[in-house]
């Protein structure tokens, strides 16, 4: 991939440089090795300076690594920064981005902003396949803050849903 990614350099073709940026990060993310892959978003975002829903691709996926290498309040800076910027020229699904930041918020013990964002998210979401899902995140959300009563309401609302729409999974999670 680096060999193809300096053939692009050297043809100045900016839009296979970011996919294949896009390939390595992806590669890179596979493989565990998040640090790698956070230096080649950044890469992309440096690179995507007229490109800016690449750029807004990598500030959601940078968001995501956060997240996982538990830099909560990093991933939720990254993702509002995306948030922000899409609303330009929405290229990002909202749904996602909102649960993302959900969360973000979650795990940063902000299980107040995540209700908020969960909220968001289950307002614009398109299919009982997300709502069912964004309602199991809520319910988990409830579930850490010992909060019984909404944990069970919103746990009851992802088992019906997921029975409508045949989800095995999401209803052995919530089960």
């Amino acid at each position: 991939q680096s060999k193809l990614l300096t053939f692009y350099e050297t043809e100045s073709d900016v839009k296979k440089q970011l996919e294949t940026l896009q390939d390595i990060a992806q590669t890179h993310e596979g493989t565990n090795d998040y640090q790698a892959a956070l230096t080649t978003y950044s890469q992309i975002i440096q690179l995507s300076k007229n490109d800016l829903k690449e750029r807004i691709r990598a500030m959601n996926n940078i968001g995501c690594l956060h997240n996982k290498n538990q830099n909560f309040l990093i991933a939720i800076e990254a993702f509002e920064e995306a948030e922000i910027a899409n609303e330009s020229i929405s290229t990002l699904d909202l749904t996602t981005l909102y649960c993302n930041l959900g969360i973000a918020h979650t795990n940063a013990g902000n299980s107040v902003k995540a209700i908020e964002y969960f909220n968001l998210a289950e307002k614009i979401a398109e299919n009982n396949i997300q709502k069912a899902k964004i309602a199991h995140l809520i319910a988990s959300t409830y579930l850490e803050e010992k909060d019984w009563y909404n944990a069970q309401q919103y746990n009851n609302q992802t088992i019906d849903l997921a029975q409508q729409e045949s989800q095995p999974e999401l209803l052995s999670l919530s089960y």
